[in-house]
């Protein structure tokens, strides 16, 4: 039986995956305006990032579930942090619900 210091360094991996993930994504969408072609720029950050966070995710789970399963819940968890951190809840006020 594995204790919960063992799935740490997993937790941990899922917070960088999820950072890289979603920090581009943000990188990403703030350069999507001033881009000569901002699809191709959409398209080729998305497959960045994904074959990173994919390869990580292999990285982590090294044939094992668990610790697969807990990188995925770091990854969220860095999503709701990253979330929270540039964006605030709609309102009814119809203003933009990010931050500037």
């Amino acid at each position: 039986m594995r204790s919960a210091a063992d799935f740490l360094p997993a937790f941990a991996a899922g917070l960088a995956l999820g950072a890289v993930f979603f920090g581009g994504l943000w990188w990403t969408v703030r350069r999507l305006v001033a881009a000569p072609r901002p699809s191709r720029l959409l398209w080729q950050s998305f497959a960045l990032r994904f074959g990173i966070a994919l390869a990580g995710f292999y990285a982590v789970a090294n044939g094992q579930g668990g610790p697969l399963a807990v990188a995925v819940l770091g990854f969220l968890v860095m999503r709701e942090l990253i979330a929270r951190r540039f964006f605030i809840r709609a309102d009814s006020s119809g203003g933009m619900p990010w931050k500037s």
